[in-house]
């Protein structure tokens, strides 16, 4: 499964366009109206505001909840991709209707439509694929080490299959407790050094398929809430392994 090594462009771009998008939706509403000066546009909207316009107000409110779509884009969140299409759908409701409650199909309807067409290759498989198999977001992600360290997690112990300063991936024989995005305590052992820390479960291998698939079954691990110290000393340890055992990078 290809991976990738930086964050695909349109991720930051789509990411700045949501976070342009309240002052780009302002700007055509100040200056797209020639029958009105600019002055006048923005008073007509405080306007409609302070009357308690539902369209008027739901408009402003998708304006603003572009921030937090941009956010989420930005830093590829899974519930940002699922917000995508509610924002986009919403956008173009919304821009059927006139500030009269009757329907327009005005110049915004066609904007917000042709917007959602380059959208369609950015939720292409490709793409939309990063969101939803963290273990694509190369750029996430340090180089990483085949060895065995021991790790400790919710009682019971496991044995790493690769290591990072990021995560690792610990092996599992067993039965899966944990679920993806669950975020738990863990504490490993480097050498004599002991690390504690929590690690979020970033995703699940249940099925090790040596044809398809290179890892064991077990769950890839990537370090939270750890402290600069333990990082260096994770840094070290590597760099150790490394220098000692020559060891070349899993990926």
């Amino acid at each position: 499964m290809k991976g990738h090594k930086k964050k695909p462009i349109l991720i930051i771009v789509f990411s700045i366009l949501y976070l342009l998008n309240p002052i780009g939706n302002i700007l055509f509403l100040l200056f797209f109206n020639t029958t009105l000066t600019p002055s006048e546009s923005f008073s007509r909207l405080i306007a409609l505001l302070s009357q308690g316009n539902v369209i008027v107000i739901f408009n402003v409110l998708f304006w603003i909840f572009a921030l937090p779509l941009a956010y989420g884009l930005f830093k590829v969140r899974v519930w940002a991709w699922y917000y995508f299409l509610v924002h986009s759908i919403g956008m173009v409701i919304l821009s059927i209707f006139g500030s009269d409650y009757k329907i327009h199909i005005s110049v915004a309807t066609f904007l917000n439509i042709l917007f959602l067409i380059p959208i369609g290759y950015f939720i292409s498989q490709e793409i939309r694929a990063v969101y939803f198999n963290p273990r694509l977001r190369w750029w996430e992600q340090a180089k990483r080490f085949h060895h065995s360290v021991t790790v400790e997690m919710e009682g019971k112990k496991y044995s790493t299959y690769d290591i990072s300063e990021s995560g690792a991936f610990i092996v599992n024989e067993s039965t899966f407790d944990f679920e993806t995005e669950e975020l738990l305590p863990v504490t490993m052992k480097l050498d004599e050094y002991e690390i504690k820390c929590f690690a979020e479960i970033r995703w699940l291998n249940d099925k090790a398929d040596k044809e398809k698939n290179k890892y064991p079954s077990g769950y890839g691990l990537k370090f939270d809430r750890i402290s600069f110290k333990d990082r260096l000393k994770i840094r070290d340890f590597i760099q150790g392994i490394v220098k000692e055992l020559g060891k070349e990078e899993a990926r």
